[in-house]
This record gives structure tokens, C-alpha cells and sequence, in this order.
């Protein structure tokens, strides 16, 4: 067994009166050290890239192109997720009196929930800052291995991206004036946009940007910091400080929500 869990394939049965058939179309995946429990159920061509697969070819693209980030791997979904988070701290932007690192996940899943996948962002201190739009340079669904030459092409072109495009992103909300006391009321009119139910108590999220509970933190946090936010970069650095402490509880929700309020702020305020 390699250092992480392994998927095998398995064949699939069905029953029709009483009796067994073999899926022909169908496969199932499941843990090869505890096969008992399985992870998905795919079409025959579907073609598993095994995680230990994957983490070696990150570890030849990163050394190939010289590259030494912070590497930090973490298995979820009781195996069936592999999530290698990468953090380059000599990859920076500044940002008047901020700095920024470049920052990569690289995903593979057993179970559907991502394919092979490498999103790039930035970060700053023990915070992920997640810009705009999704800054994925690799995904594939349907993948036997992932090519250490390919890997390589998407993370320059991470680099590129994240030097030039991020860059022009963050320094216009930098330029990006804001007024205190409409930003204050244009938080408050995004929480009343969560109706509630007078009857069951229920709340509608379908007006509101993000969840109520997460305005209402950034609200809070805004209140307090309000004279330092002068400029749009003051305030969405605020919002991405605010949801990583909020112990966002889905792998990908994080990153949604602070694009979530990214778009409404540039949106509502850069004109």
C-alpha cells in the first residue's frame, strides 16, 4: 500500500427476480484495504488516477521546475478526497502595505467530488484570499494519470496568472475609494435581504449574497475595523480574513464564498 488510501475497481451486481446480474456498464469503486466500502459507482470507461499517483507527479513537477513551496497534503471524505494545499512565499505582490503569496490546491477524488483539478489564489499571513474568478489551470474528470509535463505547463501558468492578472485584480481595488458609511449601509441592505418566515421561522438565502450568518460576522468585523476601510482592497481583505475564521465547514465553500462577495463588492462599488 502507498501512503495514501488506494481505490479498486470492482464489478457491480444488480438482481432482477431473485436472481444476480452483472452490471455491463457499470463499475464500482471502492477502498482496496477495506473494500467493504466503496466510494462511487462509475461508467466502465471512467479511469481512476489513484492519489499516490498524483502526489508524485506534483512532487516531479514542482521539483523540475524548482519550486519549493510549503506542502501540506490532506485526505477527506473518509479517504475518497486527496487535497494538496501549496504555498509559495517567494511568489508575492505587494500591495501598499500588504503582502501577498501565491497559493495552489491540487485536488483528486475516488468519489466524484472533484476531478483532477488546480486552482491557484493567493494568500496572506495564515489567510486564504480567493480573487475573483476561479484561477483553475487543470481539471479533468475522466483521467488514468496526470502528465508531469502538463502539471508543469498549468503551474507556470498559475505563476503568469497569478503575477500579471491577480496583480492588476488587487491593485484596483487598492485604487478603489470606498465610503465608510455606504459600505456600512450596503452590508446592512445584503442581511435584510434575508427574509424570514413569520410563521416557521424559516430563512431565505436565495436574495442574500452569501448566508445570513456569515454578513452578520463580516458585519460585526466591519463595524469594528471601520476606520481603516478606505478602499475596496481594505474591505474584501477584511471579508476573506472574516470567512477564514468562521471554520467554513466544506472543502470548497470557503473559496465560494469569498468569490461570492468579491463579485457583489466589484459589482456594487468599482464603477
Amino acid at each position: 500500500m502507498g501512503k495514501y488510501p488506494e481505490c479498486r475497481e470492482v464489478k457491480v451486481n444488480f438482481e432482477i427476480d431473485g436472481t444476480q446480474h452483472e452490471a455491463t456498464e457499470w463499475k464500482g469503486l471502492v477502498d482496496a484495504a477495506e473494500v467493504t466500502k466503496r466510494w462511487n459507482i462509475v461508467g466502465k470507461g471512467y479511469k481512476v488516477a489513484q492519489h499516490d499517483e498524483v502526489a508524485s507527479t506534483v512532487d516531479k513537477a514542482l521539483e523540475d521546475l524548482g519550486l519549493k513551496p510549503e506542502v501540506c497534503p490532506e485526505v477527506h471524505n473518509d479517504g475518497a478526497r486527496l487535497h494538496i494545499g501549496l504555498r509559495f512565499p517567494e511568489i508575492k505582490l505587494g500591495l501598499g502595505a500588504d503582502v501577498i503569496s501565491m497559493i495552489a490546491y491540487f485536488d483528486n477524488s475516488y468519489d466524484s467530488t472533484t476531478g483532477l483539478r488546480l486552482e491557484i489564489g493567493a494568500y496572506q499571513n495564515d489567510y486564504i484570499i480567493y480573487v475573483g474568478g476561479n484561477y483553475s489551470k487543470y481539471y479533468h474528470r475522466h483521467t488514468k494519470g496526470l502528465q508531469v509535463s502538463a502539471l508543469e505547463k498549468s503551474i507556470n501558468k498559475g505563476i503568469d496568472t497569478f503575477q500579471k492578472r491577480v496583480k492588476v485584480q488587487l491593485e484596483s481595488l487598492v485604487n478603489t475609494q470606498v465610503d465608510p458609511l455606504v459600505m456600512s449601509g450596503w452590508l446592512n441592505d445584503q442581511i435584510e435581504k434575508v427574509e424570514v418566515d413569520d410563521e416557521g421561522g424559516k430563512e431565505h438565502k436565495s436574495a442574500a449574497v452569501i448566508p445570513i450568518k456569515y454578513l452578520k460576522a463580516i458585519k460585526s468585523r466591519f463595524d469594528e475595523v471601520r476606520g481603516n476601510m478606505t478602499n475596496l482592497w481594505s474591505v474584501y481583505n477584511m471579508v476573506c480574513q472574516t470567512l477564514n475564521k468562521e471554520n467554513v465547514e466544506k472543502l470548497d465553500r470557503l473559496p465560494t464564498l469569498c468569490r461570492n462577495m468579491y463579485d457583489a463588492l466589484v459589482k456594487e462599488f468599482k464603477k
